[in-house]
């Protein structure tokens, strides 16, 4: 048999960055040295380019030598490396692929070890995996989505579905949340979490999302005016999206062209995008807020949350997560944790939507906890514009 390492430096680019490239290159010429201090004469070690390098290794006989030789590589890489004045501690992660079990020739045995190596990097970096075929399933299904993805979104296959919220009092529709789904011709339903994380990777959130945000603003208009309430709607933002540079002017120019009202639109982040952003979070909802827009923030609870930012920034609604809700009323911690939660968005003044309410149980010990608006199955799924028509209509009529 003979091994193929896939090795692949982690954050080499924090040493260009921070020291100049000739000095990331002598770092290079060290790490190659490295290699060849624990390789035998009849292995070949080579810079396929960037930080990445090649090492094969003829005449294994066992997985046991395979191992070994990854973990000496590792151990070597440990060490620190002097560039000067500067001190580096660098790791890597590895791929691994065998001959001719993993491939029959170099360009399968290369590309095969960087999909095993690419698992190591997803998994925490600092580590190593062995190909298994099932690396280069999941990498022709990757490429087959996402050019499903660009054919779905030139003929407009996703669409938007409505999850109606209630005040927990009244029972009364107050807004609704906009989802997506991807509806293909044959009639099969794609739930987001199944495309989203790819359309985020592949950069086709952008445009998606566009056309999502512009779909619920003209539903939610359609919505609102069939059954005469001037309901909110929520919609879900991306950290991709909320990054672009023309979100701000995308998001005013759809409320120009649609007429929906900017103090009923919320715009739906997660509390991670404003702890990985803060700076860059705090100037765009602000200059939202200037033109009215409400911001809510998703998964209140379950990330860094900090009161800090709930003080700085213009937020109009914390939206209780799930798991927090599914204890009530039998986990007294969860019901501690949300009623601090309402208690203190109450003291500050915002808003609060508790979500994924299924039980009469969960209805009744969160009316106890006073006034918010609840959302969940108990009430109703995610449904099609015109089924959430005529469900607000009924709902209407009931109360």
């Amino acid at each position: 048999m003979i091994q193929v390492l896939f090795i692949d430096l982690d954050n080499f680019k924090n040493v260009n960055d921070s020291i100049g490239h000739a000095k990331g290159d002598e770092l290079l010429k060290q790490v190659a040295g490295r290699l060849l201090s624990v390789t035998r004469v009849s292995d070949t070690v080579s810079r396929l380019g960037g930080d990445e390098f090649i090492i094969m290794v003829p005449n294994i006989n066992n997985m046991m030598e395979i191992i070994f030789m990854v973990e000496r590589v590792q151990e070597e890489l440990t060490h620190p490396f002097s560039l000067g004045d500067h001190t580096f501690h660098i790791s890597c992660s590895i791929g691994v692929c065998v001959y001719p079990n993993d491939g029959s020739d170099a360009e399968t045995l290369i590309r095969n070890a960087d999909l095993a190596m690419y698992q190591s990097k997803n998994s925490g970096k600092d580590k190593y995996h062995l190909f298994e075929v099932q690396m280069a399933q999941k990498v022709r299904e990757r490429v087959e989505m996402e050019a499903s993805l660009h054919t779905a979104l030139e003929n407009n296959e996703f669409q938007v579905y409505f999850q109606p919220q209630v005040n927990n009092q009244t029972l009364l529709p107050v807004g609704i949340e906009a989802l997506v789904r991807w509806v293909k011709p044959d009639g099969t339903i794609i739930p987001p979490g199944q495309f989203i994380p790819l359309a985020e990777e592949s950069g086709l959130i952008v445009p998606l999302g566009e056309q999502i945000f512009r779909s619920a603003l003209v539903h939610a208009n359609d919505i609102c005016i069939h059954t005469g309430m001037n309901l909110s709607v929520a919609v879900n933002v991306s950290a991709r999206q909320f990054d672009d540079n023309y979100f701000e002017e995308m998001v005013s120019k759809a409320l120009a062209d649609t007429g929906f009202p900017a103090n009923r639109l919320k715009i739906e982040i997660t509390e991670s995008l404003l702890i990985k952003e803060n700076d860059i979070a705090m100037t765009r909802l602000k200059r939202l807020s200037e033109i009215g827009i409400l911001t809510e923030i998703d998964d209140f609870g379950t990330g860094y949350s900090s009161l800090a930012y709930i003080k700085k920034l213009p937020i109009s609604t914390l939206k209780i997560d799930k798991s927090f809700i599914d204890g009530i009323p039998n986990d007294p911690d969860d019901i501690a944790l949300v009623e601090t939660i309402v208690l203190m968005a109450n003291k500050l003044k915002i808003g609060i939507v508790a979500e994924g309410v299924e039980t009469p149980e969960q209805l009744q010990a969160l009316r106890l906890l006073g006034d918010m608006d609840i959302q969940g199955y108990l009430f109703a799924r995610p449904m099609p514009p015109e089924q959430i028509k005529t469900w607000i209509l009924k709902k209407i009529a009931e109360t």
